[in-house]
C-alpha cells in the first residue's frame, strides 16, 4: 500500500477535529466591520447605517475602522435591544 501524501497525518489538527478529539475553535471575533455586522442581521450596508444614524444601533471606531459588537448584534438578532 502506498502512502497518499496528501492524507493528514495523525498529528495534524484538522484530522483530529475531524476525529472529533475536542480541540477548541477560535472563539468569536468581539466586534466585526460593517459589512460583517450588516451579513449576520440579514440588512443592506445602507439600512445598518440608517439604524447607526437613528441611534438605534451602536459602533465603535477603533482606528480609521468603524466596527460593531457581536454581542450587540446578537442582541438586536434576538429582539433584546
Amino acid at each position: 500500500m502506498r502512502h497518499d501524501p496528501f492524507a493528514p497525518e495523525p498529528s495534524d489538527p484538522g484530522d483530529a477535529l475531524r476525529r472529533g478529539f475536542g480541540i477548541p475553535t477560535p472563539p468569536d471575533p468581539l466586534l466585526v466591520d460593517a459589512v460583517t455586522a450588516a451579513k449576520l442581521l440579514g440588512l443592506s450596508r445602507t439600512t445598518l447605517d440608517k439604524l447607526v444614524r437613528d441611534g438605534r444601533l451602536a459602533r465603535v471606531k477603533l482606528g480609521g475602522r468603524v466596527l460593531f459588537s457581536t454581542e450587540l448584534l446578537r442582541k438586536i438578532a434576538k429582539g433584546e435591544a
